[in-house]
């Protein structure tokens, strides 16, 4: 089980913004087209309704989730969110969801833990998936056509996409003997890192009662389809007053994932700015269209899941 602060991110967000106003300084998106203040009014109304988000945003809420067997009836939330990774790809996500509903001795859901139900109607639906974390084997079975698919999506961005000595390494792997493990952790982009690393030490014990069953769990690379957005950064500059380069900063949706990237044996990298890039129960503040979302893809020799995870364990468990 883990417990979560959900109001931690926004909290700091309005706190430095209520620091502004202490100072007299008015914050950036309180500029008109000209650069100039507001007048006196309708600041004062901004400071007011600031300290009101505060005295909210204060009353923290902590929320329990915890990791549970997936059932048939976590179909729809599963695949809302394998939709948010692979958005317009050509993936079978009905036939993906119902892999991993299908062997859902490997991986899991989370939900919210049972509440008292006089916070029902407060807290919402205590059955809805929050996360999955699973891996498909897509190797075993070489004619199902959804593994074919993925197979054949990984090339073809990757020969779009990148260099030809990675297309060709990509190529010998995917479809050669090596055990390919499709690994897939999604959750609403709200739920806080610190669910990680409980995940994937389920996953990794799963994964090893599974190959001590004989089952078809020993792989030798995980494929992974890893949310970014890419924005460029001009530090000391408004918005208004951009010159010049600036430095190109990435972003991880899932923050933990920069360690799979550090990792990596092989990535490329893709643009999906040209689709529809929905989140769950959240979306980025991309207003001025700066943050532009891609997708890396990665190949990680399997030896290596557990020093990921120990880096993810070191950085986020509470």
């Amino acid at each position: 089980v883990a417990e979560v602060n959900m109001a931690a991110e926004k909290k700091r967000a309005v706190e430095k913004q209520m620091e502004l106003l202490e100072k007299n300084e008015v914050p950036e998106e309180f500029e008109d087209d000209n650069d100039s203040s507001n007048d006196s009014e309708e600041f004062d109304d901004d400071v007011d309704s600031d300290a009101e988000a505060m005295e909210g945003i204060n009353q923290e809420v902590n929320v329990e989730f915890e990791a549970r067997e997936a059932q048939d009836s976590d179909f729809h939330g599963v695949r809302k969110l394998l939709q948010q990774l692979f958005l317009k790809a050509s993936v079978n996500i009905s036939d993906l969801t119902d892999t991993i509903l299908t062997q859902n001795y490997v991986g899991s859901v989370i939900k919210q833990s049972d509440i008292l139900e006089d916070d029902e109607e407060d807290m919402g639906d205590d059955d809805e998936v929050f996360g999955v974390i699973s891996v498909v084997n897509i190797t075993e079975k070489k004619d199902n056509e959804s593994h074919k698919l993925i197979k054949k999506y990984v090339l073809d961005k990757c020969k779009e996409c990148s260099d030809a000595q990675t297309y060709k390494t990509f190529e010998e792997t995917l479809c050669g003997e090596s055990q390919i493990g499709l690994l897939l952790s999604e959750r609403f982009i709200n739920i806080p890192p610190q669910i990680a690393p409980p995940m994937y030490d389920s996953l990794i014990k799963d994964i090893d009662k599974a190959n001590k069953n004989k089952m078809k769990y020993n792989f030798d690379y995980y494929l992974m389809f890893i949310k970014t957005y890419r924005m460029t950064v001009y530090q000391g500059m408004s918005k208004k007053k951009k010159k010049g380069q600036g430095v190109l900063q990435t972003t991880y949706v899932n923050v933990e994932e920069e360690f799979f990237v550090e990792e990596a044996d092989l990535k490329f990298e893709y643009s999906v700015e040209h689709e529809h890039d929905s989140v769950v129960d959240g979306k980025w503040d991309d207003e001025d269209n700066e943050m532009k979302p891609y997708r890396t893809v990665i190949l990680l020799k399997a030896d290596k899941l557990n020093t990921v995870v120990t880096k993810t364990r070191d950085e986020f468990s509470q």
